[in-house]
Protein backbone atom coordinates (compact mmCIF):
# COMPACT_ATOMS: atom_id res chain seq x y z
CA UNK A 1 0.00 0.00 0.00
CA UNK A 2 2.87 2.32 0.92
CA UNK A 3 4.70 1.66 -2.71
CA UNK A 4 1.18 2.58 -4.86
CA UNK A 5 0.55 5.47 -2.20
CA UNK A 6 4.34 6.75 -3.13
CA UNK A 7 4.01 5.75 -6.86
CA UNK A 8 0.61 8.37 -7.12
CA UNK A 9 2.74 10.82 -5.04
CA UNK A 10 5.19 10.87 -7.51
CA UNK A 11 2.99 10.96 -10.52
CA UNK A 12 1.10 13.87 -8.79
CA UNK A 13 4.49 15.88 -8.25
CA UNK A 14 5.48 15.30 -11.72
CA UNK A 15 2.40 16.32 -13.27
CA UNK A 16 2.37 19.54 -11.20
CA UNK A 17 6.05 20.59 -12.12
CA UNK A 18 4.36 20.06 -15.84
CA UNK A 19 2.16 22.59 -15.05
CA UNK A 20 4.48 25.38 -13.41
CA UNK A 21 4.85 28.57 -15.03
CA UNK A 22 8.41 29.93 -16.04
CA UNK A 23 8.93 33.05 -14.29
CA UNK A 24 10.22 34.61 -17.90
CA UNK A 25 8.76 38.27 -18.68
CA UNK A 26 7.87 37.40 -22.57
CA UNK A 27 7.13 40.26 -25.35
CA UNK A 28 6.25 38.44 -28.51
CA UNK A 29 6.41 40.38 -31.55
CA UNK A 30 4.11 38.84 -34.07
CA UNK A 31 2.96 39.35 -37.84
CA UNK A 32 3.55 36.43 -39.82
CA UNK A 33 0.61 34.62 -41.61
CA UNK A 34 0.30 30.82 -41.12
CA UNK A 35 0.19 30.97 -45.44
CA UNK A 36 3.18 32.09 -47.26
CA UNK A 37 2.04 35.12 -49.86
CA UNK A 38 5.63 34.02 -51.81
CA UNK A 39 4.09 30.24 -52.74
CA UNK A 40 1.01 31.47 -53.99
CA UNK A 41 -0.05 32.14 -57.52
CA UNK A 42 0.32 35.97 -58.20
CA UNK A 43 -3.01 37.73 -57.79
CA UNK A 44 -3.94 35.01 -55.38
CA UNK A 45 -2.69 36.72 -52.34
CA UNK A 46 -6.65 37.70 -50.82
CA UNK A 47 -5.27 40.27 -48.37
CA UNK A 48 -8.21 40.19 -45.86
CA UNK A 49 -7.55 36.42 -45.61
CA UNK A 50 -3.83 37.27 -44.97
CA UNK A 51 -4.80 39.79 -42.02
CA UNK A 52 -7.33 37.29 -40.20
CA UNK A 53 -4.45 34.74 -40.73
CA UNK A 54 -1.85 36.68 -39.11
CA UNK A 55 -4.10 37.90 -36.32
CA UNK A 56 -5.28 33.54 -35.78
CA UNK A 57 -1.46 33.22 -35.76
CA UNK A 58 -0.72 35.36 -32.82
CA UNK A 59 -3.80 34.60 -31.04
CA UNK A 60 -2.31 31.28 -30.76
CA UNK A 61 1.19 32.40 -29.47
CA UNK A 62 0.08 34.14 -26.84
CA UNK A 63 -2.03 31.67 -25.67
CA UNK A 64 0.63 29.38 -25.44
CA UNK A 65 3.41 31.81 -24.37
CA UNK A 66 0.79 33.07 -21.35
CA UNK A 67 0.50 29.10 -20.36
CA UNK A 68 3.58 29.15 -20.06
CA UNK A 69 5.30 32.14 -18.92
CA UNK A 70 4.58 34.38 -15.80
CA UNK A 71 4.24 37.81 -17.48
CA UNK A 72 3.67 37.62 -21.64
CA UNK A 73 2.69 41.15 -24.15
CA UNK A 74 1.72 40.64 -27.47
CA UNK A 75 1.85 42.99 -30.23
CA UNK A 76 1.96 43.58 -33.92
CA UNK A 77 5.75 44.04 -35.53
CA UNK A 78 4.54 47.27 -37.26
CA UNK A 79 4.40 48.91 -33.70
CA UNK A 80 7.69 47.19 -32.34
CA UNK A 81 10.36 49.90 -31.04
CA UNK A 82 13.75 48.21 -30.16
CA UNK A 83 12.73 50.48 -26.49
CA UNK A 84 10.17 47.68 -25.91
CA UNK A 85 12.58 45.31 -25.36
CA UNK A 86 14.10 46.63 -22.13
CA UNK A 87 11.45 45.71 -19.79
CA UNK A 88 10.98 41.87 -20.73
CA UNK A 89 13.58 39.34 -20.45
CA UNK A 90 12.88 37.48 -23.56
CA UNK A 91 11.71 39.10 -27.11
CA UNK A 92 10.31 36.84 -29.51
CA UNK A 93 10.06 38.08 -33.00
CA UNK A 94 7.16 36.20 -35.23
CA UNK A 95 6.63 38.70 -37.50
CA UNK A 96 8.51 41.85 -39.51
CA UNK A 97 9.28 44.90 -37.41
CA UNK A 98 10.06 48.78 -38.09
CA UNK A 99 12.59 50.57 -36.58
CA UNK A 100 15.60 48.02 -36.02
CA UNK A 101 18.73 48.90 -37.73
CA UNK A 102 20.79 46.13 -36.62
CA UNK A 103 20.83 42.98 -34.40
CA UNK A 104 23.32 42.54 -31.44
CA UNK A 105 23.75 39.58 -29.93
CA UNK A 106 25.78 39.51 -26.86
CA UNK A 107 27.01 35.92 -25.51
CA UNK A 108 27.24 35.55 -21.96
CA UNK A 109 29.35 33.12 -19.98
CA UNK A 110 28.13 31.00 -17.21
Amino acid sequence: MKRLFSLILVGMLAVSGLSAKVKLSVLYVGGTANMDPMLMAPGSVDSVALAASVKERMAHFTKFLKKNFTNVKSIEGKDYTPEMSAAYDVTVFDGRTTGIAFVSITMLSA
